[in-house]
């Protein structure tokens, strides 16, 4: 971020209404919602839940894992296990949940329906707070 140093008198009548210093240039900071640019689209992560001896199995763009999540970047760009096999497992999760997090990993929001007004609340909705510790 550059400041001048000797604004112009028409940017000290407008700097003389606001309370922010006056800026030039266009420096930004990297943030967050910046899309992946999937220069290397064969860089997939696994994620691995359920029971064994045949959990289920998901695929995800390791760029956009790693761009959403710090704990999940830290993980597979270790010299641990995970970062070594580019797996992740997750205990106490299910497929519908997920799916959403999934969901959110690509789109940094995602959907969810209600039909009902009397709703029960079930396993699947305990693990959507697993997905938000993530990131």
């Amino acid at each position: 971020m550059t400041y001048t140093s000797s604004p112009s008198v028409n940017a000290n009548k407008e700097s003389s209404k606001s309370k922010r210093p006056h800026r030039s240039g266009t420096a930004s900071k990297k943030q967050k919602t910046e899309l992946a640019t999937f220069t290397d689209g064969k860089s997939l992560v696994t994620f691995m839940f359920g029971p064994d001896p045949n959990p289920t199995e998901f695929l995800i763009h390791k760029e956009v894992v790693c761009q959403q999540s710090e704990v999940l970047a830290a993980a597979f760009n270790s010299g641990f296990k995970e970062g070594q096999t580019q797996t992740y497992r997750l205990e106490d999760t299910t497929d519908r949940g997920f799916r959403l997090f999934m969901q959110w990993l690509y789109s940094r929001k995602f959907t969810l329906l209600q039909l009902d007004s009397d709703y029960d609340y079930d396993e699947d909705s305990a693990s959507l707070g697993e997905a938000e510790d993530m990131s």
